[in-house]
């Protein structure tokens, strides 16, 4: 369930005031000059915004938990925003909810000035990417290839060639992108590629081919960043797994960058190979089994039938029956066998 003003419950776009398009200088965002004008087309087309609000929006949740519970007791969880959300839910207090969870908390209520307000996001986020650029010189395979600059010094020295020299090749692939100075769209693309553990280790080589920018760099970069743009400026952000998305398109690119990273592709293809492996194992050893059980099987059945014989009686007496007596003469004279052990293991084998 989207929250209120936002993917399919009634977004709140301003494509009517020009802003949040395509066209317009943040895209899909919001640009601090394009402001009044979105407040107005807003307020035009829907009055007052109070419906919109982070109230009423609390009410839909309690409204569904109500409807769709079927009494069960409920424990709600909260994340980042999520959190101020449920305080106000809290405050609705609906009588299914048992409990709140709340990770991350954003919400303002009792804190101190050292609280991480989304408005300190931007420097908060840059500390983690600056511990994250220094974990490459502890690495040999990242390390070296950073051989006269450290990763965040390379780093830095391409925002600044970016800033100085706008026209320049590499500056130009991000300057297509979007209409954004080159070094803001980068900065934009790395805190992206940050928030996953698999593709954060693609920060490395951009920077590095950035950098470097030769032709074969740059043929790479171009495919990354438009197919990038692509995920980033679509209409729907629910279209797509957000992972699986970036690691298909840099899949192609990755491949030539070598000794550098260990693309998800030749991670699922291990995986691949090793299930494909345990298979194989697995159907040779259930093949094996039943070979073996079927052998068991007929020696335990000759076995039976081996002892079914070895019950005869040591001394058998065999005489000529009254029918053949009478009309046989010659054949009258009973005889008996002796049957020994060792003509028994014989008949046995």
């Amino acid at each position: 369930m989207d929250h209120r003003g936002t993917g399919r419950s009634t977004l709140l776009d301003c494509v009517a005031a020009q802003a949040t398009t395509t066209g317009s200088p943040w895209g899909s965002g919001i640009d601090t000059a394009e402001v009044p004008a979105c407040a107005q087309a807003l307020e035009k087309k829907y009055g007052n915004l109070s419906s919109f609000s982070m109230t009423s929006a609390a009410m839909d949740m309690a409204t569904f938990i109500s409807d769709y519970s079927n009494g069960a007791d409920t424990v709600v969880y909260a994340v980042s925003y999520g959190t101020a959300l449920v305080e106000r839910l809290i405050h609705l207090d609906p009588p299914e909810v048992t409990g709140y969870v709340l990770d991350g908390v954003a919400t303002s209520s009792g804190t101190s000035k050292e609280f991480e307000y989304f408005s300190t996001w931007d420097a908060d986020f840059g500390d983690v990417g600056d511990a994250f650029l220094a974990l490459c010189a502890t690495q040999s395979e990242c390390g070296g290839q950073f051989v006269s600059n450290s990763l965040p010094v390379t780093l830095q020295n391409v925002i600044t060639q970016f800033d100085n020299d706008a026209k320049s090749t590499c500056a130009a692939l991000l300057s297509d992108v979007s209409s954004e100075p080159a070094s803001y769209i980068l900065r934009r693309v790395l805190g992206s590629l940050l928030q996953s553990t698999k593709l954060r280790t693609l920060i490395p080589p951009i920077v590095y081919r950035l950098n470097r920018c030769a032709s074969n760099d740059v043929e790479i970069l171009t495919h990354f960043f438009t197919n990038l743009n692509k995920y980033l400026s679509t209409n729907d952000v629910y279209d797509g797994d957000y992972d699986e998305s970036l690691a298909a398109l840099v899949t192609g690119s990755s491949s030539s960058i070598a000794g550098f990273v260990t693309t998800v592709s030749k991670e699922n293809a291990t995986y691949k190979a090793a299930f494909i492996v345990f298979l194989v194992l697995f159907v040779a050893t259930l093949a094996l089994a039943g070979l073996f059980a079927f052998r068991w099987l007929k020696l335990k059945r000759e076995n039976e039938r081996n002892r079914a014989t070895d019950d005869l009686p040591d001394d058998i007496e065999i005489s000529t029956p009254p029918e053949v007596e009478a009309t046989s003469p010659e054949l009258t004279t009973a005889f008996s066998t002796q049957r020994s052990k060792e003509a028994r293991r014989t008949a046995a084998y």
